[in-house]
């Protein structure tokens, strides 16, 4: 629940399949046209990995919250997932980064088809 205020962190995915394989990079673009800043991680189409954009625009995780979008695309499939976290305690850095591996690995892993 996006409004309560007693959550310590949260984590929202959505991830879509399209049966034109141009869509997911489409998604992505208009995804990305409303983030102004450039993203704090990126890996390109054409690589061995999904091509994907973390974006963590209050990136400072000394201050008491912090929140991070990661978009990706591989193949016929797009996913977005939104972190959010009270502090260090509830949701690390390092545990987002295990997440987002496996984001990645079940991306590749997807069939073409659902």
């Amino acid at each position: 629940e996006e409004h309560r205020y007693d959550r310590k962190a949260e984590i929202q995915q959505r991830t879509t399949w399209y049966a034109d394989q141009n869509y997911p990079a489409i998604a992505v673009a208009n995804e990305l046209k409303w983030y102004r800043q450039q993203p704090d991680v990126a890996h390109p189409p054409g690589t061995d990995t999904p091509a994907s954009w973390l974006y963590c625009p209050d990136f400072s995780f000394e201050t008491t919250t912090w929140s991070c979008t990661y978009f990706a695309y591989w193949g016929h499939w797009y996913t977005e997932v939104r972190f959010w976290s009270k502090g260090n305690e509830y949701l690390s850095p390092s545990e987002m980064q295990r997440f987002i591996t496996r984001v990645d690995q079940l991306l590749m892993s997807a069939p073409d088809k659902p």
